[in-house]
């Protein structure tokens, strides 16, 4: 199943950078899997699950002229998205609540 999640942002410099470089990261179950060399725009990273019953793996792109985190969230065969969406959700709305203005869920 493939689920994209859309994320906007108050002015700020890039969401994507400041996550894969938190340290806070894994107190929310998730670590940076990989990630594109910065300097490349745009950059991408991979998200997954510390926790070994969520499954799927989150990619991430942000779009520096809107302000716009975009997530791709891919599971195989019947592997539910969900657990890992509200881990991720949760990571977003806590610890970026001053400049987070929506997120969008759109299930594919």
């Amino acid at each position: 199943m493939q689920v994209l999640m859309l994320a906007t942002f108050k002015e700020t410099s890039s969401i994507r950078d400041q996550i894969i470089r938190d340290d806070e990261l894994s107190s929310y179950g998730l670590y940076v899997k990989s990630s594109k060399k910065k300097q490349r725009n745009p950059g991408w990273a991979k998200l997954a699950s510390l926790t070994g019953d969520r499954f799927g793996a989150i990619n991430i792109e942000w779009d520096n002229g809107i302000n716009l985190l975009t997530c791709r969230i891919v599971t195989r065969d019947l592997n539910s998205p969900w657990p890992i969406i509200g881990e991720f959700t949760t990571y977003l709305l806590e610890r970026y609540e001053d400049v987070v203005e929506a997120v969008n869920i759109y299930p594919r």
